[in-house]
């Protein structure tokens, strides 16, 4: 059993390392989320919302004025320019691309991140074609001094002790669970192991945290498998860590004993005599 243990713990160690370099390889990630972005989206509406922030950035108010939702005031408008670094833009990144049916029309809302010599703009602009032409119902422009990748990384760095806390405890509980699950596969259980087994993978409930900024919430009917998982839909969004309670692995260490005790008596020999 120990030696068991010792081969699943260190495949697990090996897992983990593993996906902590890759957590590492940011520009690798970029790169494939925009080639299977780009294939979903629709390069024209793309190409007719980047033409919509330039107007903005270039002081062409009036472009985006123009296609604005009447519920929308063209004077707020006036400010966007502004938000705007001085110099060439360097790149521009499709960040986004959601596309929804309102009322028959369809309503496609476009975020980048562009890059600047010394900064960075997050942008997005908000629109639906109908018969009569494209209606801007929103737009953004966000300047920051440094990049989503870099704002959201995984790092440690100037982080508060309940995220460090939150983030030991995402490793912790799914550790627990692997080694929980390997040593029930090996205990002898006569009757639905595999009950067993599924009820240890299993966590209740469901706390989140926010890795950015560190801001927590929580489902009490979710289900999680293993524990707890990282994960971010995106190279620019926040990592989002979740944990489970583990009350299956938990009852199950409780109830070993006495599954063992079971087994070991259904195993041995019966002492009576037989009928005649």
């Amino acid at each position: 059993m120990r030696r068991t243990l010792l081969v699943v713990g260190s495949v697990w160690v090996l897992v983990l390392i593993a996906f902590a370099v890759s957590l590492s390889s940011t520009p690798l990630q970029t790169s494939l989320y925009q080639q299977v972005l780009a294939k979903f989206v629709s390069a024209t509406e793309v190409q007719k919302a980047q033409q919509y922030i330039d107007a903005l950035a270039d002081g062409h108010v009036d472009v985006v004025a123009s296609r604005l939702a009447p519920t929308l005031s063209p004077t707020k408008l006036k400010e966007f320019p502004k938000y705007f670094p001085a110099g060439r833009r360097e790149s521009s990144a499709l960040i986004g691309f959601q596309v929804r049916f309102v009322n028959g029309l369809t309503d496609y809302n476009i975020s980048f991140e562009e890059r600047y010599p010394h900064s960075w703009v997050e942008t997005f602009v908000n629109f639906a074609d109908d018969p009569s032409g494209t209606v801007i119902a929103g737009a953004g422009v966000y300047p920051s001094a440094r990049s989503l990748e870099d704002i959201n990384a995984l790092t440690v760095r100037g982080k508060s002790a309940q995220q460090l806390l939150f983030l030991i405890l995402s490793v912790i509980v799914p550790t627990f669970v692997v080694l929980t699950i390997t040593v029930a596969i090996r205990t002898p259980i006569r009757r639905r192991k595999w009950l067993w087994i599924v009820f240890v993978a299993v966590g209740f409930t469901s706390i989140q945290m926010n890795w950015t900024t560190g801001q927590m919430g929580y489902l009490l009917t979710a289900f999680s498998t293993l524990g707890g998982f990282i994960v971010r839909p995106s190279p620019y969004s926040p990592w989002i860590l979740t944990i489970s309670l583990p009350i299956g692995a938990i009852v199950f260490w409780i109830r070993r004993p006495a599954l063992m005790r079971k087994a070991d008596q259904e195993r041995a020999p019966s002492l009576l005599p037989d009928p005649a």
